[in-house]
Formats: structure tokens, C-alpha cells, sequence
């Protein structure tokens, strides 16, 4: 029955219409439907309104006996009638709810996985399904091998495997499904073999401890028992191979190997590093004691402070065995390793006897203390030490170069050398000190001077001698002072050697005479020759007054002008007035001034003008133009100017060539002139 309904009053329009099928997944007892899932299968006019009958008579009534809650409604299967309104026209439809046949997952207990019975297959066959379903299997922990989308898979390790039965219905594309799952148990799966070793590289005639991992037992090749481990002592390089045997009984598939080297021993011994002894520690290279310790090549040396650290071989090593500081007398120890065969020997290091040279400071060598001997007596030297002094710079060793005690004269480098020759080993040690001796040997030079050289009879005057600390005055003087007040009758010859700090006498004596008289003076000028209006300088010396003849004063100095040239005289006067009978003269010659008839001229312009600076007694000129001739021929206006010298005095003089300003014609007039 499809589509039976009614319009009133002709308002609205019929809905269209058809009858459907909702179908449920099958369940125990009533399956729920949701009778408004079905609505567009049975109608899709646009507003249309659905109300759900159990009675086909009350839906054609359009009564209210509908069903309460069509979104769930419990039914093992039957037909329900919709009534579809569309405003005042409605139709009855028929919904037939078909409940799914039954989906039941089913699976029978597996059988137990053993190294004997690696696989089992799962059985599933005992499930409830329609025609048309599927089957799927999944798995946690376990491994499907083959059958995954049937009823009987084959799987291959323990763990949990999940089937779902799973059938499509239509219309509404509806997939009912069911699962259900089972554990598999036991263990198939082989041991996977480890070893492992103490060691894997050995001395010969130690042992090493073996261990397997991975079983429960374990098979040995070539060895006895079937133990984890396994102790070896092998006397040449050996390859051990074992296979586990896990608890389910199942054998590695693949056997564990493990190699041990066997190094052969070698020689070590103790050694010993001697060092020439030095103040403040010795750098030792320790890697010097490697031939004493082995001659075996290949051979590695760590060298440490402690013997335990050593034992260890452990990181505690010297970083730089090259240069190792020690006082000496410290023993050190070696860890010598060749392949698996390890040693550790004790190294010594040992010092020569205490060699200290010590020089006491020296005297200067002087003309008083012409040889002075070096003091090296302090100095700390092992018995059967040999020594041996050097001389360098000059220096001369007079006795005792093979002593501590040596005389030496001259000054230089003197350096002490002590050698002493130590076993083990014959070392050799040499050891150096140095001193300088300064020499002072040098003659002072003697000097002599006097507060005057000439002094009238009676006076007194002052000798001063220098170049020395004290003096050997000749002539009877008594002392050895710098100085002397002597009052000579006569002139008189006076000397004096000068002694230096350092006892040495000059070699030449410094001598003085005092001439005894009344004196001469000296006189000079600035100069002999000038111009007039110039100033000159007089100077007079030898006396202790002066007396000018003409110019007032009694100094050593005068200044004149003269006009023209003019002799000027002066006596020299003593301490007590004495003077020559003659005064002592110099003429100052005055040359005539330069004149000159320079003056400005006139010329046209582009021609050319004559300046003349005149003639005069020794003139020389110098223009402004570089010309030197008394006159010069110019056509350019300006000022031109000429030095002027006579040999003695100069001056400059300058004149102006002018173009004048030459006059123009206004109007030229002419007039006829009759001759008779």
C-alpha cells in the first residue's frame, strides 16, 4: 500500500510519497529503531510533517494514537504506518523494520606456540553470519603469517588476535559488526646469543673470564659445561664461539664469538736518571729512561707519581714527561704496556753532589793596588771536582787559576769553572760563575793656573792646581793642597804633578811662570776698520787697572765712535800701580759714508731710461734686478733700488722710473703763409 491520503477544502498539496525498509543490527531480543532516520526515504516534500502509527486505521484517521518516541522504538520486526501532512493534504506510508540477521564471532582455543610447534592456526569457524559477510584480523604483540581475512589464520608468536565479522545491509548503507578475540600463548622465538669477556687482550699466562647472555643454557664450542661463563687462559690468540638455549628450548640461530689476543711478555727492569745538580730543580725527561727500561718495540711507557695510579693505569699520569721539574732523589713509576702484557717498573731520579759557585765581590785594580785576588771559597764543590779560571776582556790571571783563590792584575771578565765527572754513566757536569774586576790605572792630567801671570815686585799670587785629589808641588812648596800663595822676587817657573784618586801620578808635570815687572797690556779692537757714525769696541787685558790715554775710566773696555781714523793708547797697571813706560796702541781707520747720485727719471713709455748710482773710492753694486754695474738701462716704470759697498760698510739707495702723462692734440690750425 503506498500512497493512500486526502486534501480538504483543496488547500495545500498532496505530499509525494513511498513506502521504505529501516533495517537494525541484529540484537538479543527487540533491535531499536529510530523511526525519523527513514524520513527522506519516505518523503521530500519540502515541509512536509511525519507522524508514526502501529494501526494502519488510526494513521489513515490521523488520530492521536501515535507512537510516543519513533527515535527509539523497540521491535523485533514489523510495519509501521507514517502519516505525511503537507498543510491540509496528507498520505499514509508503510516503514518495514527488518532486524539484521545474527552476526556471532566465535573462536576456539589455539594450541600452545613451542620450538616444536612454531605456529598454530586459529579457528573461527564456528561463527554465526550471514551470506556476503567479511572477516578481519588484527593482532597485539602477535604476528599473523597467513589468512588474515578468513576464519582461520595461521599466526606465529604469543599475543592477543581480534576477529571482526563485519555485513552491509541496504538501503542506508547500515554495517553490522561483532568481534571477538583469544590469546595465544607459549614461545617460539630463538635466543639471540651475547659474550662478552674480562678481557680481550691478555698477557700469555693470564686469564679471562667469558660471559653469555641471551639463554637459559648455553652450548660451548671446544669448551666443557654449559654454564653462562666460561674461564680461559689461552697461550696464543683465541676465538670462542657459544650458542644459547633459551627456556622454551629453542637454540640461537646465530652463535656469539669473541677473540682473545695473546701478547707474549717481554723484559722490563728498574731504571735510573742522573742529572747534573742545578739550584731551584732539575728538568728531567723521563722518556730518557725508556732503553734502560725495555728494548721491545712497540711499547708504550705512562709515567706517574704514585704506585697505585701506576697499578691502576688509570688517567693520573705526568702531562708533560718530557720536562718534569724534581729536586731529585724522588722515585717515579712506569706503567709499561705492550699488547695485553702490562708492567710497572720504578724510575729513580738521582741528582749529582751540590756544586754552588759563589765569587765574593772584588777590590778595583789601582796604581796602589796594582793585583788583587779573587775569593771563590765559599762556593759549595763535591771533592775531585777539577778548577779552572778564565780570563776574557782583558784580564790576566797572575797565579792560582786552578784555585779558588787566584791573584789577577788587570781588570776583565774572570770566570770559575768547576767539572766533576759522576757515575752511573760517567755524566759530566761543568758548572760557571763570573766576576768583573774593574781597573783604574789612568794618569790624572795636571793642570796650573794663577790668579795673574805678572805681578808687580811685592805682590802675592795664587796657584791652583787640578786634575788630581792631591799634588807633588816642585820648587820647594811645601803641602799637597790644590793651591799655593807664592810672592816671587823674580819671574819664577812653578810645577805641580797632579795624584789621582787611584794613586796614579801624571805622567807630565803642569807648569806656570809668574813673571815679575810691571805689566804690558794687550789691547783689541771689534773691529779695525769702519764706516763713519760706526762704534767700535776696545778691550784691554794684562792688567789689573787700566789707564786710558784721551778717554775716561779704568776698565778693560771702551766704546768710540771716531769721525775719522784715530790711534787709541792704554796702560796696563799691576796690583800696586806699576805700569810700562810705554802704553800700548791701535788705530781704528773710519772709512768716508757712500754717496750716491741715484735720483728718478723720467722717460716715455716703451723707452728706455739710464739710472746711474754714481762712483765712489772700492764701490761694488747689486740691483734689485741682479745687475752690478753702476748703471743700468730699464722701460718698465717702478722702483728700483741699489746696494752700495765699499768693502767696508753698505747702504741702499732707490729711484722711481716714471712714465710722465704727455698731452693730446684738441685741434691742430693752420694758416697759409705767403712767402716774398
Amino acid at each position: 500500500m503506498s500512497g493512500n491520503g486526502f486534501c480538504y477544502h483543496s488547500r495545500g498539496t498532496s505530499p509525494t510519497v513511498q513506502n521504505a525498509t529501516l533495517t537494525a543490527c541484529y540484537t538479543q531480543g527487540n533491535a531499536v529503531f529510530n523511526l525519523t532516520s527513514a524520513q527522506n526515504s519516505i518523503s521530500t516534500t519540502p515541509g512536509a510533517t511525519f507522524s508514526y502509527y502501529i494501526n494502519q486505521s488510526d494513521a489513515l484517521a490521523g488520530n492521536g494514537n501515535t507512537i510516543t518516541t519513533p527515535t527509539a522504538f523497540p521491535s523485533a520486526g514489523q510495519t509501521v504506518y507514517v502519516l505525511v501532512k503537507n498543510g491540509f493534504c496528507s498520505k499514509v506510508a508503510e516503514l518495514q523494520l527488518v532486524k539484521a540477521a545474527q552476526i556471532t564471532a566465535s573462536i576456539a582455543t589455539p594450541g600452545v606456540l613451542t620450538c616444536s610447534n612454531p605456529q598454530v592456526t586459529l579457528n573461527a569457524s564456528g561463527s554465526t553470519y550471514p551470506s556476503g559477510a567479511t572477516f578481519n584480523w588484527t593482532t597485539t604483540n602477535g604476528n599473523i603469517i597467513s589468512g588474515a581475512n578468513t576464519l582461520n589464520p595461521v599466526v606465529n608468536a604469543a599475543g592477543t588476535y581480534t576477529l571482526t565479522i563485519s555485513n552491509t545491509y541496504q538501503p542506508g548503507n547500515l554495517t553490522c559488526t561483532n568481534t571477538a578475540s583469544v590469546t595465544v600463548t607459549g614461545d617460539s622465538a630463538p635466543p639471540t646469543t651475547g659474550l662478552t669477556a674480562s678481557s680481550t687482550l691478555i698477557c700469555a699466562g693470564q686469564s679471562v673470564t667469558l660471559t653469555a647472555s641471551g639463554g637459559a643454557t648455553y652450548n660451548w664450542t671446544g669448551l666443557t659445561g654449559n654454564g653462562a661463563t666460561q674461564t680461559v687462559s689461552p697461550t696464543t690468540t683465541t676465538t670462542y664461539t657459544v650458542n644459547a638455549v633459551g627456556a622454551n628450548g629453542c637454540v640461537s640461530q646465530t652463535p656469539a664469538t669473541i677473540t682473545i689476543q695473546v701478547t707474549q711478555p717481554i723484559t722490563v727492569n728498574n731504571a735510573t736518571l742522573l742529572k747534573c745538580y742545578q739550584q731551584g730543580g732539575i728538568n728531567y725527561n723521563l722518556t730518557e729512561a725508556q732503553p734502560q727500561i725495555t728494548t721491545a718495540s712497540g711499547v708504550t711507557f705512562s709515567y706517574y707519581l704514585n704506585a697505585a695510579d701506576a697499578n691502576a693505569a688509570n688517567g693520573n699520569t705526568i702531562a708533560n714527561p718530557a720536562s718534569f721539574n724534581s729536586a731529585g732523589g724522588q722515585t717515579m713509576y712506569v706503567l709499561v704496556v705492550n699488547g695485553g702484557c702490562k708492567y710497572v717498573v720504578t724510575l729513580q731520579l738521582q741528582t749529582t753532589p751540590q756544586t754552588t759557585l759563589t765569587i765574593n765581590p772584588t777590590q778595583q785594580i789601582t796604581c796602589t793596588t796594582p793585583q788583587i785576588t779573587l775569593n771563590a771559597s765559599s762556593s759549595v764543590i763535591p771533592s775531585g771536582s777539577t778548577i779552572a779560571w778564565t780570563a776574557a776582556g782583558g784580564g790576566n790571571i797572575v797565579s792560582g787559576g786552578n784555585t779558588l783563590a787566584p791573584v789577577v792584575n788587570a781588570g776583565g771578565v774572570y770566570t770559575l769553572t768547576v767539572t766533576n765527572v759522576n757515575q752511573p754513566g760517567n755524566l759530566n757536569c761543568s758548572y760557571t760563575a763570573s766576576v768583573t774586576v774593574t781597573q783604574n790605572t789612568t794618569a790624572p792630567v795636571a793642570a796650573l793656573t794663577s790668579t795673574a801671570t805678572q805681578i808687580c815686585p811685592g805682590e802675592s799670587v795664587t796657584l791652583t792646581a787640578s786634575g788630581g785629589v792631591t799634588y807633588n808641588w816642585g820648587g820647594g812648596l811645601p803641602g799637597n793642597g790644590n793651591t799655593q800663595v807664592v810672592s816671587p822676587s823674580g819671574t819664577t817657573t812653578y810645577t805641580v804633578f797632579a795624584v789621582g784618586a787611584n794613586g796614579c801620578i801624571s805622567t807630565n808635570q803642569a807648569t806656570i811662570t809668574i813673571t815679575v815687572g810691571p805689566p804690558v797690556a794687550v789691547l783689541a779692537a771689534s773691529k779695525s776698520k769702519i764706516c763713519a757714525g760706526e762704534s767700535v769696541t776696545l778691550t784691554a787685558t794684562g792688567g789689573v787697572t787700566y789707564e786710558w790715554v784721551g778717554l775716561p775710566g779704568n776698565g778693560s773696555t771702551q766704546i768710540v765712535s771716531p769721525t775719522a781714523t784715530t790711534t787709541y793708547s792704554v796702560y796696563a797697571l799691576g796690583g800696586n800701580g806699576c805700569k810700562v813706560a810705554t802704553p800700548t796702541s791701535i788705530t781704528i781707520q773710519v772709512v768716508p759714508a757712500i754717496v750716491s747720485t741715484l735720483q728718478d727719471v723720467y722717460a716715455c713709455a716703451g723707452d728706455n731710461a739710464i739710472l746711474d748710482a754714481g762712483s765712489g773710492p772700492n764701490y761694488t753694486y747689486i740691483w734689485n734686478t741682479g745687475a752690478t754695474t753702476q748703471t743700468i738701462s730699464a722701460n718698465t716704470p717702478g722702483i728700483y733700488s741699489v746696494t752700495i759697498s765699499n768693502g767696508t760698510c753698505s747702504k741702499v739707495f732707490s729711484a722711481q722710473l716714471i712714465n710722465p702723462a704727455l698731452p693730446q692734440f684738441t685741434n691742430v690750425t693752420y694758416e697759409k703763409i705767403y712767402l716774398p
